[in-house]
């Protein structure tokens, strides 16, 4: 069955579009609902054959308006800046690709010198794991001298 709406629906079946000739399985009983209740609301039209035929002539033949003229000057010099557009749009696309690609190559090269830098922190924080080890030995090196330093002052000489 061809339907049109009067005005966008968002339905259970999807959203159906303003003007847009649809062709719905009406023996689908979500679909059925769906017509049934936007036909109740006189929001959608159910439509004979002969009326989408007729929808589909009007929309093969549309026509260039009466009243533009493609040999003026205003209709020559509007496909003139349409076409300085459109090679304008290819440019800044090329460019705007070239501009991605070094953007990459930079996000490459950054990640590759953050890499490299955690490793080389890695490499540091077990160097300073190692001197922080070798310092708590020297205190307690120091610590043991102290303590026997002070003890053998503390004795009487003889």
């Amino acid at each position: 069955m061809h339907v049109i709406v009067n005005s966008t629906r968002h339905t259970a079946i999807g959203t159906i579009r303003k003007d847009i000739v649809y062709n719905l399985d009406e023996k689908k009983s979500k679909v059925s609902a769906v017509i049934n209740n936007l036909v109740e609301k006189k929001v959608m039209k159910k439509l004979t054959a002969k009326q989408v035929a007729k929808l589909a002539v009007e929309a093969e033949s549309l026509e260039v308006a009466a009243d533009v003229d493609p040999k003026s000057e205003d209709f020559a010099k509007t496909l003139a800046d349409l076409k300085t557009i459109a090679s304008d749009a290819v440019t800044d696309k090329g460019k705007i690709e070239a501009a991605y690609e070094d953007l990459e190559k930079d996000a490459a090269h950054i990640k590759a010198v953050f890499d490299k830098s955690e490793k080389e922190l890695s490499v540091v924080g077990a160097e300073l794991s190692a001197v922080k080890s070798e310092l708590a030995e020297s205190k307690a090196a120091n610590e043991k001298l102290t303590a026997e330093l002070a003890a053998a002052n503390s004795k009487p000489s003889k």
